[in-house]
C-alpha cells in the first residue's frame, strides 16, 4: 500500500465515525454531505469500490429528503461503514 492510501485509511475510522454519528442522529443531510465527500475522495485515493457503494448511499440520502433514514438507505450506509472500518 503506498502512502497515499495509507493516508486514506488512516482517517477511515473517523469517517465511519462520522457516518454512524449522523446515523445515529437521523441526520439524512449530513449523512448525504458525508457520504458525497467519502464518494468523492476514496476513488482519488485508490478505492474505487469504496467510492462507488458511498456514491450509491449518497444518492439513496438524497432521493428523499427529511430525517427519516429508511432502511435501504440505512444498509448502504453500513455497508459503507463496514468497508471504511477494513480499511482503518
Amino acid at each position: 500500500m503506498d502512502s497515499v492510501q495509507e493516508y486514506y485509511a488512516k482517517t477511515a475510522p473517523s469517517k465511519a465515525a462520522d457516518l454512524e454519528k449522523a446515523v445515529g442522529d437521523c441526520d439524512r443531510d449530513e449523512l448525504g454531505r458525508k457520504l458525497h465527500k467519502i464518494a468523492g475522495s476514496a476513488g482519488g485515493f485508490g478505492y474505487a469500490e469504496l467510492s462507488r457503494v458511498a456514491r450509491q448511499a449518497e444518492l439513496l440520502a438524497k432521493k428523499a429528503p427529511g430525517t427519516e433514514l429508511d432502511e435501504e438507505l440505512q444498509c448502504a450506509t453500513a455497508a459503507v461503514i463496514g468497508m471504511l472500518k477494513k480499511l482503518g
